[in-house]
């Protein structure tokens, strides 16, 4: 299925067609990061798949066409490896690293056939970056795009609409952010959206689903962040949505059909193990299951 807004903007999305839901590495106490996997097979149940080449915790996930990718973290050291999963063999595959240098607290999309990495925190001064970086897995290659708007940011969120890719929130170093922005696939270009509601926020879990994004949870300086927001890109507009069973940041999210699910996390000083999941056309959530691989936080996740 395609999605159209602005008139020609048609382009399918891996989630469209997505029956199952990945997590990816995470955190299981301290600075412990682990290399574990599971697969939420067909809505029901969860199970193990092979481990990532490399522990991480902090790292950016999505989809490309039938694959999932990994990028970046931290595992005792800032990460700029990039890793491929396949389902069909269930194999890990290493790809080119991250151009320019490691970082963690990346966002990532899919716009087509392209993974995009926005934003982050590396290692030497300034820590905190705004670029954007094209990644094409049939050349298994990166590209250098037009960066984002300031300030520069880590812990945000992005999803991807048609040809655009939306990056909300995060935190410049000093105050968490409640900025919108839009990358323009066509024009290399950015421009800025309607700010997020009530608050300004980072390390939220995001879906898509049909051509609306919502976004769950996060912390805004310290302070855990309940709400449930819905973003619509053809109007530039926010609407508040039921809020999540729990207060949770750091935690894995992807679409299943008309459902988006939020797996793990962090909330009250303890990593989380459940998985929870908002059905907009009723309003609801619910609590849907109880991943394998125990207490997890500052995970990944993507659909396939």
């Amino acid at each position: 299925m395609g999605y159209v807004y602005a008139a020609l903007d048609v382009i399918a999305d891996p989630a469209d067609t997505a029956t199952s839901g990945y997590v990816y590495g995470g955190r299981v106490s301290g600075s412990t990061a682990v290399k574990t996997c599971e697969k939420l097979a067909n809505t029901t149940s969860w199970i193990a798949i092979a481990d990532m080449a490399a522990a991480r915790f902090n790292h950016a996930a999505g989809t490309i066409g039938s694959k999932g990718y990994v990028y970046g973290g931290y595992s005792g050291t800032r990460l700029d490896s990039v890793e491929e999963y396949d389902p069909t063999p269930d194999s890990w595959a290493s790809k080119t690293a991250m151009p320019d240098y490691a970082r963690q607290n990346s966002a990532a999309s899919t716009i087509g056939s392209y993974g995009y990495l926005y934003a982050g925190y590396k290692t030497a001064s300034p820590n905190y970056v705004k670029d954007c970086d094209q990644f094409d897995p049939s050349g298994d290659s990166w590209t250098n795009k037009t960066d984002m708007p300031a300030p520069t940011r880590n812990y945000a969120s992005a999803e991807t609409i048609g040809l655009s890719g939306l990056v909300f929130g995060g935190h410049d170093g000093t105050d968490s952010l409640q900025d919108t922005d839009r990358y323009s696939q066509t024009a290399n270009a950015w421009s800025s959206k309607a700010d997020m509601v009530l608050t300004a926020r980072k390390q939220m879990a995001s879906f898509r689903i049909g051509e609306a994004v919502y976004l769950s949870g996060g912390q805004d300086l310290g302070t855990e962040v309940g709400d449930c927001d819905k973003y619509t890109l053809d109007t530039d507009s926010w609407s508040q949505e039921t809020g999540p069973p729990f207060h949770r940041y750091g935690a894995a999210s992807f679409t299943i059909g008309t459902d988006g699910y939020v797996a793990g996390g962090y909330a009250g000083g303890s990593g989380l193990q459940d998985c929870d999941k908002y059905e907009p056309s009723l309003g609801k959530w619910s609590d849907h299951s109880t991943f394998i691989g125990g207490k997890r936080s500052y995970v990944a996740g993507s659909s396939i």
